[in-house]
């Protein structure tokens, strides 16, 4: 099967997550709704991307897509790996990755990049990061109806912000 742009896309989109620990190497499936269903249901069809759920220890579940290794192979002919792009990031990018970094260290943001902080920054720029993996957006609730909404760095931004010496 030949893919087309969009389904390469998507592939290329799931071997990002393939070293996030945090979903074992599965993209969620609330990540998937950025993508045309129909594309999806075709490359799980073609044995590029399979349906996984993981079941957690608190009983919490988790349904994702995950790479195979035809689409892994898809990934090499076109000069990626399994184990994210080679694209680099932006400066922009970085600086976001940085601030995301070490606003979540700070005890008073309860381990996250708040919302309101995020939107200091181009709103592309944000969701690019996190469709490709780099953020991933939370939800926590703590005390009597307490909430905060935000965004923590994910193991692969960790590795890039490490690999450019900014922690």
């Amino acid at each position: 099967m030949e893919l087309s742009n969009a389904q390469r896309g998507i592939v290329k989109a799931v071997a990002e997550f393939t070293a996030v620990e945090r979903y074992q190497g599965s993209m969620p499936r609330r990540h998937t709704f950025l993508y045309d269903e129909r594309d999806i249901k075709e490359l799980v069809r073609s044995d590029y991307l399979e349906w996984i759920k993981l079941t957690f220890s608190c009983g919490k579940g988790l349904k994702g897509l995950r790479l195979t290794e035809a689409g892994r192979r898809a990934l090499a002919l076109d000069g990626l790996s399994a184990q994210g792009g080679t694209e680099a990031l932006e400066p922009e990018h970085l600086d976001i990755l940085n601030d995301a970094y070490h606003l979540a260290r700070t005890t008073r943001y309860r381990g996250l990049m708040p919302d309101k902080k995020a939107r200091f920054y181009d709103p592309d720029d944000v969701a690019d990061l996190f469709a490709r993996g780099y953020i991933l957006r939370v939800r926590i609730k703590w005390g009597e109806g307490e909430k905060a909404k935000g965004y923590v760095v994910s193991t692969k931004g960790l590795r890039v912000l490490r690999a450019t010496g900014r922690i």
